[in-house]
């Protein structure tokens, strides 16, 4: 083999970025005779270019480059015609590969420099070539963080024996829209998750080794100030370089990390609320599809019997602004009154906490201040200031006492004269239901018409709304301003009426029984004794608030039986006809 000397150019790249944490610094690296790039002492990253010219078939190129265990060196084929390249060490070969222009190739140190011999694969011609790399000396477990990812951009190289891989950590906030750009050269596996750093949860996002672009937005984080750190690891199963590009899509909301929630919880007040005075605050943000509400607390301080005007200004298109007064005098804060516009409005709120709230789609630039409107003469009394003279008043109480007590006096005396009412009503009801029973009795055995008689009479002593009540419900009834008339089917061919008198006499009163279809019906006996003719029955007087009750037995086979009372009320004639008849069958 012919070793010979070709023109080796070493750029040397420091990359030094404050958010890069590496392992241990190189040591100064030695100088060789044979295509030996050299550096200066503590570099991490080193270019080089490697030119030549392969004249006959057995002509071989051979260069060294400087190597340590954690290096990772990626060499591209820029010009010239296909060559066989070989990658070696002391230990033996890393890589042997044919190459055509343009073709990359990555691999790793192992703690001593490399060789690479560089020959023709099939000599054709004069071959004048051209390599381009470069040298990583900083792989190990790689961590880059970024405070807070706006557009970001981060890079490194993963070393062969590099189990762990490298990982990019950043802080991002809720509801925030992320798209992450993967470029990677090798055989790269990138995994992406979201931890919670209150609450310690994790969410996978996305993995593989096919990803090259990842959208996604963040979970919403309720107080707004919350924060999400965003993992990306990567790893690979050989020499590998990558890229990361992160940015996040729209504009944030000045107050929070990133977002501020639309979910107003009042246990977030103190935790969350900003205070706010006379002093003019200005907050910046957007809302959207994704985020159509901005809340923001605020709290007011001062007395609770004084009155400020929260002054609100919103500017932006397609935006609007609302101002909520909460009660916090209760045991729970709760929304009490809301003013809601464009442009500036105002409301009149108590000091405590409460909130403002914009909606809508579109950027806006919010103003907020408090005036304190209340007028020292509201201010109330000192407590020290008053003296205690309740007794002067005793004698103004007792009167009040006594004549509150008045009505109830009245409702007690009113309460006594029903409950004797009651007990008389209860008394006779048990009396109408002996009555009653001892009247069936009588009418079903055919009893003595004595007997009938002094029962009936009793039953007319009887109140009349008792007899309503405990008689059961009568077979007809008619009822006018003047009288009541009931009629009681108690067998085949026998009746029971009851006539109640309300407020005028009746004289020459007499009650008649006529058949709507059929034979005439015709009176056969009647209890109490009366002067009866045919179907009608002579009654004579009917005394007002009186009541008669009368047992008859009629004959006739009709179906149907209408009673007629006629009689004389202040002199003039008056009768008084049920609208319907009654039912023999």
């Amino acid at each position: 083999m012919r070793v010979r000397v070709a023109t080796l150019l070493m750029v040397l790249c420091l990359i030094a970025a404050p958010s890069l944490n590496f392992g241990t610094s190189l040591d100064e690296r030695s100088s060789q005779s044979t295509h030996t790039s050299t550096d200066g002492e503590n570099d991490y990253h080193e270019s080089f270019v490697l030119e030549g010219q392969l004249s006959d078939p057995q002509d071989v190129d051979t260069y060294t480059i400087h190597s340590t265990n954690i290096s990772v060196h990626s060499l591209t084929f820029a010009l010239g015609e296909s060559l066989h390249v070989e990658i070696y060490s002391d230990a033996g070969v890393l890589i042997e590969r044919n190459l055509s222009q343009n073709e990359t190739i990555h691999f790793s140190g192992m703690g001593e420099n490399l060789s690479i011999d560089v020959s023709s694969i099939v000599f054709t011609a004069i071959n004048n070539y051209t390599f381009g790399g470069y040298s990583s000396h900083s792989d190990g477990e790689q961590m880059i963080f970024i405070s807070a990812i706006q557009d970001d951009d981060a890079s490194g190289t993963l070393h062969a024996s590099d189990f762990a891989g490298d990982k990019v950590s950043a802080w991002v906030g809720g509801n925030a829209p992320i798209r992450l750009a993967l470029d990677t050269s090798g055989d790269v596996s990138v995994s992406v998750h979201l931890m919670d750093l209150v609450g310690g949860d994790i969410i996978p996002i996305a993995g593989g080794s096919d990803t090259s672009t990842i959208e996604f937005r963040t979970p919403d984080t309720p107080p707004g100030s919350d924060i999400w750190e965003l993992v990306v690891r990567l790893t690979s199963n050989g020499s590998a370089t990558w890229s990361l590009h992160a940015v996040v899509d729209g504009v944030g909301d000045s107050l929070c990390v990133h977002d501020c929630s639309g979910v107003l919880d009042a246990d977030q007040f103190p935790n969350r609320a900003e205070d706010l005075t006379e002093e003019r605050f200005v907050y910046t943000g957007a809302v959207g599809l994704n985020d159509s509400t901005d809340v923001y607390p605020v709290f007011i301080a001062g007395e609770s019997w004084e009155t400020h005007r929260v002054i609100a200004t919103i500017e932006g298109d397609g935006v609007e602004v609302q101002i909520q007064s909460w009660n916090n005098s209760g045991d729970f804060l709760q929304p009490l009154d809301v003013a809601t516009g464009v442009g500036t409005i105002g409301l009149n709120v108590t000091p405590g906490y409460h909130a403002i709230k914009v909606t809508g789609a579109g950027e806006y630039s919010l103003t907020l201040h408090s005036v304190n409107t209340s007028n020292p003469d509201d201010a109330p009394i000192d407590p020290g200031k008053l003296q205690d003279m309740w007794k002067e008043f005793i004698p103004f109480y007792i009167g009040i006492g006594l004549v509150m007590l008045a009505p109830m006096a009245y409702v007690l005396w009113s309460l006594r004269g029903n409950r004797m009412s009651g007990n008389v009503q209860a008394h006779e009801r048990s009396r109408l239901k002996r009555l009653r029973s001892r009247l069936a009795e009588l009418i079903e055995f055919e009893g003595d018409e004595h007997e009938i008689t002094s029962a009936l009479e009793m039953l007319e002593a009887v109140q009349w709304r008792a007899t309503e009540v405990e008689m059961g419900e009568a077979t007809l009834t008619h009822h006018t301003g003047s009288l009541t008339l009931k009629a009681w089917h108690l067998a085949a061919g026998t009746l029971l009426v009851g006539i109640h008198i309300e407020e005028q006499s009746w004289e020459l009163a007499a009650l008649r029984f006529n058949a709507s279809a059929g034979s005439e019906w015709r009176i056969t006996d009647v209890s109490p004794a009366s002067l009866y003719d045919g179907d009608e029955i002579f009654l004579g007087t009917l005394a007002a608030g009186t009541t008669r009750f009368i047992r008859l037995s009629l004959e006739g086979s009709a179906e149907t039986l209408d009673l007629h009372l006629s009689g004389l009320v202040d002199g003039e004639p008056l009768a008084a006809v049920p609208a319907k008849a009654l039912l023999m069958d």
